[in-house]
This record gives C-alpha cells, sequence and structure tokens, in this order.
C-alpha cells in the first residue's frame, strides 16, 4: 500500500511523541516499516492480520489488545472485572469482584466467602489530585497517578479520580 509521504510524516511524529501505538503489517506499507523496532510501534507478520490459512492471526489480535491497553487512560491491575469513563474532572472507574459467591443452579448461596477480597491499583495517564468512592464514601489516598485499594467479595466499587 502506498502512504503519502504528508501522512507518512504525521504518523512518524505522532509515534516520536509518545501519544499513540502504531500497529503494523509487515509487507503492508513499505513506507513505514523503517518505524519497526522503535518503541510504540509493534510489527507483526501477519499481511492484513491474516495468518497463512486465512485466518485471523493469533499475533495481529495480541498486538491489537497491547495498543488498546497502551491508549487506555486508567489501567486497573488486580483480579476484578472493570469499567472506565471520562468525566469532566477526571475518570469513574467501577470495579467488579465476583469471587466469593458460590453460584449453584437455583441462584446465589447465602453464605459468601468474604475472604475472597481483591487488591487493586488504579494507575492513570495523569496525576490524581484527589479520590471520592461513591458506596462507602472512603477517599483513598492518591500517590502520585496511583490509588490503591481492597475490593470485598462479591462487591462493586465506584471510585472517582479527579486529575483536573
Amino acid at each position: 500500500m502506498s502512504v503519502p509521504p504528508p501522512l507518512v510524516g504525521a504518523i512518524e511524529r505522532h509515534v516520536r511523541s509518545g501519544r499513540g501505538t502504531l500497529v503494523l503489517a509487515r509487507q503492508s506499507a513499505p513506507a513505514l516499516e523503517r518505524l519497526c523496532g522503535q518503541p510504540h510501534v509493534r510489527c507483526v507478520e501477519a499481511p492484513l492480520g491474516l495468518a497463512p490459512d486465512g485466518s485471523a492471526a493469533p499475533e495481529w489480535a495480541l498486538a491489537i489488545a497491547d495498543a488498546t491497553w497502551s491508549a487506555l487512560p486508567v489501567h486497573v491491575l488486580g483480579d476484578v472485572e472493570w469499567m472506565v469513563n471520562r468525566t469532566a474532572h477526571g475518570y469513574l472507574v467501577a470495579l467488579l469482584n465476583s469471587r466469593g459467591n458460590d453460584k449453584p443452579q437455583q441462584g446465589l448461596a447465602i453464605a459468601p466467602h468474604r475472604d475472597q477480597f481483591a487488591d487493586v491499583t488504579l494507575r492513570a495517564n495523569a496525576t490524581v489530585k484527589t479520590t471520592h468512592e461513591w458506596f462507602s464514601g472512603e477517599r483513598p489516598p492518591p500517590h502520585g497517578d496511583t490509588v490503591s485499594l481492597r475490593v470485598p467479595a462479591g462487591a462493586i466499587r465506584i471510585v472517582e479520580l479527579v486529575t483536573r
């Protein structure tokens, strides 16, 4: 594929700025292949994202997942399900810990295992000024761009991160 020189220059500047990740299939855009090996550039040996048998190439899916992860404004590290939403002042992060609940066919068991909490670290792409957990009212202290907290078993926590 022929990439116009102005677009090549714009992509090179964007990659050098560190604000994005380029996922490039080798032999798909020769003008951009010189970027392979640089930071924020992921080159895969899967032309058009396809394996030799025509199916989706697993390495392409991993490259896209890696690029998506690096582009997120907040990273959640811990054994929970999570969602992030941008607000006018920062981000809302919903944390769901489904561990600790026995899930028999007829519904939830009466006695959840409360000892199966999850320790979670939230890392934002900016300095966190203040925090507020919506259900408990707790204000976990931020440490630069990082906030640590515990999510009880079977619980949901919604944490507001104020970065602006």
